[in-house]
């Protein structure tokens, strides 16, 4: 483990060890959002609180990873489609870590609401001899209202990909 010049027994570089996953991350990075590694590392330790030269720590390791993404940006993508269950726990993990930010954001996500539009317009004068989509016929997005749409693509009624169908829209 690197130590800032010398003077001082704290280190630069830090090896975690978090649920048996191995992370390393410069000790900036892990103090940069105030919270509990940030208490850790910048409180009095020794060498006797490290595990094979990493700091143990008896969370979830894969759900860390989300962790130090927000250490490191001060955000996190969380896709759309993380089960409630999954952004429960990260909840708690943020929770743990004392990461209000984190903690806040995950529950903003939880109270999201995620639906899925399917618009049928009718014939679309199509056969599989020729396609005639929009012939005499028009689809205005825009008077589906309260809905941002994104992620979306459109199937051609032989199930050809046009673009865009509404799916995975957030309000």
């Amino acid at each position: 483990m690197a130590t800032t010049g010398g003077i001082s027994d704290r280190p630069s570089v830090v090896k975690l060890n978090v649920g048996g996953r191995h992370y390393v991350a410069a000790a900036s990075t892990l103090t940069s959002q105030g919270g509990m590694l940030a208490a850790m590392l910048q409180g009095p330790f020794s060498s006797s609180e490290l595990v094979d030269d990493a700091f143990f720590i008896d969370r979830d390791g894969e759900m860390f990873r989300y962790i130090m993404e927000y250490l490191r940006c001060g955000t996190v993508e969380v896709p759309w489609t993380m089960p409630k269950g999954i952004l429960k726990q990260l909840e708690r993990e943020a929770d743990f870590f004392a990461l209000p930010g984190l903690v806040h954001h995950v529950r903003a996500r939880l109270v999201e609401k995620h639906v899925k539009v399917s618009i049928f317009v009718g014939r679309f004068m199509c056969s599989n001899e020729g396609c005639n989509c929009g012939a005499g016929q028009k689809v205005e997005i825009n008077e589906v209202e309260g809905l941002s749409f994104f992620d979306t693509e459109f199937i051609h009624p032989r199930q050809e990909y046009l673009g865009l169908a509404f799916s995975n829209s957030t309000f």
